[in-house]
């Protein structure tokens, strides 16, 4: 009996497979040279008074709010489901 021998030998091949990868470069430079570091990107923004970040705070509060009214509301139709299907099934089964 073999116990899993083959999945074994089939980790240590792909550890082998991997290693061997990672030693091979030349993958790593060819994506150095399509692909801008960054470093090299130039990111522009203008900084926010304390009137547009307090605005955006707010924002951000209300659509927390809602999101959490829309789950609220969600669970409590999930359980309603729940319990009008497990008194129906009850009421099925009698």
């Amino acid at each position: 009996m073999s116990f899993g021998a083959g999945h074994i030998f089939d980790m240590i091949a792909r550890m082998k497979a991997n290693k061997d990868l990672l030693r091979k470069r030349g993958l790593f430079r060819q994506k150095e040279e399509f692909e801008p570091s960054v470093s090299a990107r130039k990111l522009s923004y203008t900084p926010l008074t304390d009137e547009e970040r307090e605005k955006i705070r707010q924002e951000v509060a209300i659509r927390n709010r809602q999101n959490r009214k829309s789950t609220l509301w969600a669970i409590m139709l999930a359980i309603a489901a729940t319990l009008l299907l497990s008194y129906l099934l009850v009421l099925y089964l009698n």
